[in-house]
């Protein structure tokens, strides 16, 4: 009733369907799926608080496309806004008209480069309101975002000023190497599964997934760790360039 979600709703599917557990096993790994069933539920029930950013990061051709085109069929065309230039393109009261006001669903699919003007996208999930504009107009509005943000990157996104908080908002996934043996036909087995898949979403316990958003677990912690590292280009070159230099003086 919420999504128009074109598939059948079965409150007994408890194992992941076939061809989405292939999908996770091939691009993410086994120790994935009940990750990415909490993942799945954080995405399609919005009684859960806008808390983190999904953010996919792995090798081109590794199931990251799949994976948020998946995310876009939970929700009618015309409550998804898929971004296809830069993060910063939202940060004005009029961009966010266009693209974020009265959507569900926020998606950046492939995102590159270094990435400045992300103060909008941090407040998508920091719970406030979120100003908008229509063009021309000098009165300002004001709402509060209760959608989803997903990002896609082959690497590491790297924001400005990283540390200001970047990899505490974002909820990582990190894909293996590029898939060899692709199914061509895998877009089409997902969307055929995705009443079963969403099914199998919604099995995951609500207050456990509420958890996880607040307290995420050591799959989710590992990735974060690895691409925060990586975020940040100055961090990188002080960890490749330089040693610390023991004892008590102090550098």
């Amino acid at each position: 009733l919420l999504y128009s979600i074109q598939g059948d709703f079965n409150p007994d599917q408890t194992e992941c369907p076939p061809a989405m557990r292939q999908f996770i096993v091939s691009s993410f790994g086994e120790e994935y799926i009940r990750p990415i069933q909490m993942v799945l539920r954080y995405m399609v029930d919005l009684t859960l608080p806008p808390l983190k950013i999904v953010t996919l990061v792995g090798p081109s051709r590794s199931g990251k496309g799949v994976f948020e085109r998946l995310i876009e069929k939970f929700y009618p065309p015309s409550c998804v806004s898929a971004i296809t230039s830069s993060i910063g393109v939202i940060n004005s009261p009029e961009k966010v008209r266009q693209h974020v006001s009265g959507k569900k669903l926020v998606a950046f699919p492939d995102i590159q480069g270094l990435q400045k003007d992300v103060t909008t996208l941090y407040s998508l999930v920091d719970g406030g309101l979120i100003s908008d504009r229509a063009l021309f107009e000098s009165e300002t509005d004001a709402a509060p975002f209760n959608g989803r943000v997903i990002i896609c990157s082959s690497q590491a996104p790297q924001f400005e000023n990283a540390g200001s908080g970047a990899a505490g908002r974002a909820l990582t996934l990190q894909t293996l190497a590029e898939v060899k043996d692709k199914d061509p036909d895998l877009n089409s087995k997902l969307e055929s599964e995705i009443g079963s898949i969403v099914s199998w979403a919604l099995q995951a316990d609500w207050q456990e997934v509420k958890d996880m958003l607040y307290h995420p677990d050591d799959t989710f912690l590992e990735a974060q760790f690895d691409v925060e590292r990586r975020m940040d280009v100055v961090r990188q070159f002080l960890d490749s360039s330089c040693e610390p230099c023991g004892g008590d003086q102090m550098p």
